[in-house]
């Protein structure tokens, strides 16, 4: 699928790859740079056929740190989370191949979702 990038496909990669010093950080009100990581990571995701090996690795070990640490992801993206809404969550960042819509977050984009911490059953 095409896409118009309201945000350069490698600034959102850029933006993956400063993840892994922040999420074992607290997060506190002013740290905008968790607001843009999400959406980062579904842009990324929604163009994987135009990503280079580089870009696609970057995007695989966010994936396993995260899941590696999902008590801090959970924490750090918490307000994310509860503000998310598929439909608009891309607005501003990523248009559907008609240039009109905002392109929607699909349900199997894992990290906009709450991770199981180890021990939960």
């Amino acid at each position: 699928m095409a896409f118009e990038y309201l945000v350069d496909l490698e600034e959102c990669v850029s933006i993956l790859e400063n993840f892994y010093d922040l999420i074992t950080e607290d997060r506190a009100d002013w740290n905008h740079e968790g607001d843009i990581m999400l959406p980062a990571r579904s842009v990324v995701e929604l163009s994987r056929d135009d990503l280079t090996p580089g870009q696609s690795n970057v995007a695989e070990n966010f994936d396993i740190y995260a899941r590696q640490l999902p008590e801090y992801f959970n924490a750090f993206f918490s307000l994310d989370r509860a503000r998310f809404d598929p439909a608009t969550a891309l607005d501003g960042w990523l248009y559907d191949q008609t240039k009109k819509e905002i392109a929607r977050v699909p349900q199997d984009h894992w990290w906009w979702k709450l991770l199981e911490e180890p021990g939960d059953a």
